[in-house]
């Protein structure tokens, strides 16, 4: 008894090794995606450490430097007032010095400027006398430019009020 038509089809054999190639591995393609995690950690790690190393760099700069709201300005030129023996050694002719005292304090000081005073005179009894008045404006802060800023102001304000600075008078033509 027959059953059924012979097919000339070969029955379905499991997968035999070729000789000279090695086995197929199994979960190749696991091992792939493990590689790919693995990277993409490193990646992020390295992006990670970059930043930082850029903030920890900034960071150190504005430590170094601090930062501050005041603009940047011209810095002060001069740090202190000189003593009136110092201003009457640079003059001719002058009678003598009846006080030589350091500068002091001026009013109008505030958070931003810092204000001196200085004053100075020469007299002599049934001669001509002279005085020097002297005022110094120091930024509190340095570089900020309140201490020239305020200065420059002042000097404004006095030539618009008709003071005008003193020249020298130049020498007669022969």
């Amino acid at each position: 008894m027959q059953q059924g038509p012979q097919y000339p089809y070969q029955q379905y054999q499991p997968y035999q090794q070729q000789p000279g190639y090695p086995p197929p591995k199994p979960g190749g393609k696991t091992a792939l995606i493990v590689v790919l995690v693995v990277a993409g950690v490193l990646v992020l790690a390295g992006v990670g450490v970059g930043a930082f190393f850029l903030l920890t760099a900034d960071n150190k700069r504005s430590t170094a430097a601090p930062t501050s709201s005041a603009p940047a300005g011209e810095a002060d030129k001069y740090s202190s007032l000189p003593r009136c023996s110092e201003v009457g050694s640079r003059m001719n002719n002058l009678p003598p010095l009846t006080k030589d005292s350091p500068a002091e304090p001026a009013s109008g000081s505030d958070d931003r400027i810092q204000l001196s005073q200085l004053s100075c005179s020469w007299m002599k009894s049934g001669s001509s006398s002279g005085t020097v008045s002297m005022m110094l404006s120091k930024s509190v802060q340095p570089g900020s430019g309140a201490g020239p800023g305020y200065a420059k102001a002042g000097y404004d304000i006095e030539v618009r009020a008709s003071a005008r600075p003193a020249r020298r008078a130049s020498p007669p033509a022969p």
